[in-house]
């Protein structure tokens, strides 16, 4: 493939009855820094030999281009890509220079157009599935992001991406690790299963590269051979655009960011409220762990809440000390007295902060129930819901009195 001009040489040397020799051609191919792709064929003609189908042997031959990552950010949407179905270890799929891919059996695949729908934007994306159905043995597939970091081991950087849930269930490679080199170990970086969306849904998943590396034993540094591997194990097949069970397996992934952070704040945690809590107050904190991740102490920063949609809570940290972390407790207390689901978001909001993901925290659900004191305790229903209450989906539980 590399000018569709064949080399043609003559052997002449005597091949032994069930022999083999090796032949280097005298021809040679060209080397191209930059990288390349070269489709091999090669045969040989015996005027003697009356059997030609074991004549012909192929090979693909790639130089995959490890340049410098220099401008952030690194977006990737897989549009460049053309439709196919990728069922073997390749590196360098779809003529894509970042992206390997591996599985460990033959029912291993990813797709880069199932059918349309499955993207999150554009046409493309990657489905990590498998097929045909097995009860008996799971497959892991995963692809692999490779990224010459070298000229960014001293920055911040994150990486944050969409995956759909096409019903995956909770198995031990539903994960995504990263090393610094591809000479370290494998580092757990998300848990995709226990962070995935409800079957059916996108999720937005992000985490720290430098954090995770960082607490690493030993820690690891970021170098020109960095990556992030992305892994599903599974059954099944992925198949429909809109699920509604959890009867197919698979992740479909989309929108891959690698970005650096500069004067970077993150929610870490919601220490109080509870998720548990219960007989919660008229007076309850709003505990939050905020983190600075910049080398420099940032001042001044805006802090918010909000409850079930209502007014914001707008209050100011005076400053975190650089790399540190901070629990900060809002002086406006939170009416969450009532017997009923409560919706919190919080967030912070700094101007020189480039990196908005990890700013907040939203959607943080809770349920306050009353606090039994007195036994024995009895409930019959019969004047109100005795502030029971139903989780889950599509639930049809409800008080009332049965229909005869």
């Amino acid at each position: 493939s590399y000018g569709a001009t064949p080399i043609t040489e003559m052997v002449n040397t005597i091949i032994a009855a069930g022999g083999t020799y090796t032949y280097t051609f005298t021809g040679l191919y060209p080397i191209i820094s930059s990288g390349y792709k070269y489709n091999f064929k090669a045969w040989i003609t015996v005027a003697a030999d009356a059997n030609h189908l074991n004549d012909t042997a192929y090979k693909t031959v790639k130089l995959i281009n490890n340049d410098p990552v220099t401008v952030m950010p690194v977006t990737e949407g897989f549009e460049s890509m053309t439709g196919a179905d990728y069922t073997k270890p390749e590196m360098a799929i779809g003529d894509n220079r970042f992206l390997d891919f591996s599985t460990n059996t033959t029912r291993g695949r990813v797709r880069t157009f199932v059918n349309t729908g499955f993207a999150r934007t554009g046409n493309r994306s990657l489905t990590l599935d498998q097929s045909p159905f097995s009860a008996s043995a799971a497959t892991v597939d995963s692809f692999i992001v490779n990224y010459n970091l070298i000229s960014n081991a001293a920055n911040q950087l994150r990486f944050d991406f969409y995956y759909f849930n096409h019903g995956q269930e909770n198995n031990p490679n539903n994960k995504i690790w990263i090393r610094g080199s591809e000479n370290d170990k494998w580092v757990e970086a998300y848990d995709l299963f226990i962070n995935q969306a409800e079957v059916g849904q996108w999720k937005q998943g992000h985490f720290n590269i430098n954090e995770v590396l960082g607490n690493a034993l030993p820690a690891q540094t970021i170098t020109q051979t960095f990556q992030i591997k992305i892994g599903e194990e599974g059954f099944t097949s992925a198949n429909a655009v809109n699920p509604l069970t959890a009867i197919d397996d698979g992740y479909t992934f989309d929108d891959l960011v690698l970005a650096k952070a500069v004067n970077d704040l993150a929610i870490k945690n919601i220490l109080s409220p509870a998720k548990t809590g219960c007989g919660l107050t008229v007076n309850n904190p709003v505990t939050v762990t905020v983190k600075n991740y910049s080398n420099t102490a940032l001042n001044n920063i805006n802090i918010n809440y909000q409850v079930n949609g209502g007014a914001v809570v707008t209050e100011t940290i005076p400053s975190i000390a650089a790399n540190q972390s901070l629990d900060y407790t809002f002086t406006k207390m939170a009416d969450l007295s009532a017997y009923i689901d409560y919706n919190i978001n919080v967030w912070v909001k700094f101007a020189a902060d480039n990196y908005a993901v990890n700013d907040s925290i939203l959607n943080y659900t809770l349920h306050n129930s009353p606090v039994i004191t007195s036994y024995p305790y009895l409930q019959s229903f019969e004047t109100n819901d005795g502030n029971f209450y139903t989780k889950g989906l599509n639930t049809s539980w409800q008080w009332g009195t049965p229909a005869k």
